[in-house]
């Protein structure tokens, strides 16, 4: 996942303020928390699009079992493993509603000739 400094979530939160209508000024502090939740939501949906992984909203990743867990600790040494440790048997509450907001990918055919 991308981390962006300080002054990037000051500049996002300056954007912001010219369309917020009601409640209160965001602030840096507030972008990075929202940033934060689709990075976790992106970090999810890698996990569950790699092959035998299983993931509910309930129990997360459901690593059960001695084989299971050596998997999960060697799949811990990737970038998205690493955001993935915390939902080892535990469900992200977010999740369905991050899936109702955010768009989902495209399937791209690329034809060669």
């Amino acid at each position: 996942g991308t981390n962006f400094k300080e002054p990037t979530f000051n500049e996002a939160a300056l954007k912001i303020a010219r369309f917020k209508k009601s409640g209160p000024v965001k602030t840096a502090s507030h972008c990075k928390v929202k940033w934060a939740g689709v990075s976790t939501y992106n970090a999810i949906e890698k996990y569950c699009n790699r092959s035998g992984c299983h993931w509910d909203s309930d129990h997360g990743a459901s690593i059960q079992g001695e084989a299971a867990e050596s998997l999960s600790v060697s799949r811990q040494q990737s970038s998205t493993g690493k955001s993935m440790k915390s939902f080892k048997n535990t469900g992200w509450r977010f999740h369905s509603k991050m899936e109702q907001i955010l768009p989902k990918p495209h399937c791209v055919w690329i034809y060669f000739i």
